[in-house]
């Protein structure tokens, strides 16, 4: 019959359509790491240049540094503009706790390690809490590490909070203003499409009348589109 023609032309048709969208998905991702590379190339030689002959604070070069990777690489917070900027905000308030204590139980050796294990267990321990708990651990283990083993000790940490502020204040700005990213959530869009598609066939059936050709072929094509995410 020429249902039995067409199948296989549907068919590949179908698949050339979801590889395109898996092509569409990958250069989408590629493009998003080229940009968040781009961020961190640019910022953070300027905050090098920045802490060294603007502020002269030469200590706060590489605590600087680390606060643009934390919040840029290691984070990467997604989500709305406002509540980006909330949750980075934390993540730089939460750090410099984190590199004030590190620093201040860096001193000794045998302080040192027992608090290390405490703090990044606590620290890991919290990503059971999901959500931007989860995006933020690493990016605050690191300014912990970073005043445990720095080998000053608190000689430098004023300058080191300088820098970590000043670091993440640039980070937090970026992260909302420089080449933001705001992922689609394709599986919400194309399960609304399959839902619509059965509710217009439910709606028809309702009516008296009966199921026609079209509603299931756009029920399938929804359903092809859904499982090719």
């Amino acid at each position: 019959s020429l249902m039995v023609l067409l199948n296989p032309i549907a068919q590949a048709s179908s698949l050339y359509t979801s590889d395109c969208g898996a092509r569409t998905q990958a250069e989408e991702l590629g493009a998003h790491f080229l940009r968040r590379a781009a961020r961190v190339a640019i910022l953070v030689p300027l905050m090098s240049w920045f802490t060294s002959d603007v502020i002269k604070q030469p200590a706060a070069g590489l605590p600087s540094s680390f606060a643009l990777f934390s919040i840029l690489v290691f984070a990467n917070l997604g989500g709305p503009r406002l509540a980006r900027l909330r949750a980075n905000v934390m993540i730089v308030l939460v750090g410099l706790v984190a590199l004030i204590a590190g620093a201040v139980t860096g001193a000794s050796v045998w302080v040192a390690v027992p608090a290390t294990f405490v703090a990044i267990f606590a620290i890991a321990y919290s990503a059971v809490l999901r959500g931007y708990f989860a995006s933020s651990t690493n990016a605050v283990i690191v300014p912990w590490v970073l005043g445990a083993t720095s080998g000053t000790g608190v000689t430098n940490l004023p300058a080191e909070c300088v820098g970590w502020l000043v670091g993440g204040a640039l980070a937090c700005a970026a992260a909302s203003l420089l080449w933001p990213y705001y992922a689609q959530d394709r599986l919400k869009v194309k399960l609304a499409a399959v839902l619509d598609a059965s509710a217009s066939m439910v709606d028809e059936r309702w009516t008296g009348s009966g199921y026609s050709d079209e509603q299931m072929e756009a029920i399938d094509e929804s359903i092809e589109r859904l499982q090719s995410v």
